[in-house]
């Protein structure tokens, strides 16, 4: 089973859940591969729509975000982590997220009685979205929940599993995408 973390986690406390997570991979043995948001090269989406009808499923911008995509295309499960920002993702994680419009078609689908559109792929990994923060209101929590409910609506059709971390009491939570199980 492949996994994929793709973090923005430049500030101490998301650099401490990263170590806790590459601690737990390599304890597991399980193939996990870290991708760090701020080392990848992403443009912003400029709504231009030529992934879905000019190239499909690739952007115009020849970037690392590609690659990202790829990655997550080929993996079995895939984890988000970002700082909760006024409940939402962090700026780095919402340019990538933007971009992944690639991953489904320009046709619509009711899908729990909204428009929604198919997915491009035949299967799509698991996801995982984690926001952590340590001043993180009731607000903010169910702002991000509703985040990970509109991506996973949006995306990948599956059971979205959202953790909201604002302790090192909170990490236990992180367990279950190594082990395979929802959150």
């Amino acid at each position: 089973m492949k996994h994929l973390i793709i973090h923005d986690t430049s500030d101490p406390q998301g650099l401490e859940i990263l170590g806790y997570l590459k601690d737990k991979a390599s304890e597991s043995g399980r193939e996990v591969k870290f991708l760090d948001l701020g080392k990848v090269s992403r443009h912003p989406c400029r709504g231009c729509f030529n992934c879905w009808v000019k190239t499909p499923g690739k952007c115009i911008f020849n970037d690392d975000a590609q690659a990202v995509m790829k990655e997550e295309i080929n993996s079995d499960r895939v984890m988000y982590i970002c700082p909760v920002t006024w409940g939402g993702y962090s700026p780095a994680l919402k340019i990538l997220l933007d971009r992944s419009i690639g991953k489904v078609l320009p046709f619509f689908v009711r899908y729990k009685g909204e428009t929604h559109h198919p997915g491009r792929y035949d299967s799509n990994p698991v996801p995982y979205l984690t926001g952590y923060g340590k001043g993180i209101d009731q607000e903010e929590e169910e702002l991000f929940r509703r985040c990970g409910e509109n991506l996973n609506d949006n995306i990948h059709r599956d059971a979205m599993n959202t953790v909201v971390i604002r302790e090192k009491s909170d990490f236990s939570a992180l367990d279950r995408f190594l082990e395979g199980e929802e959150a």
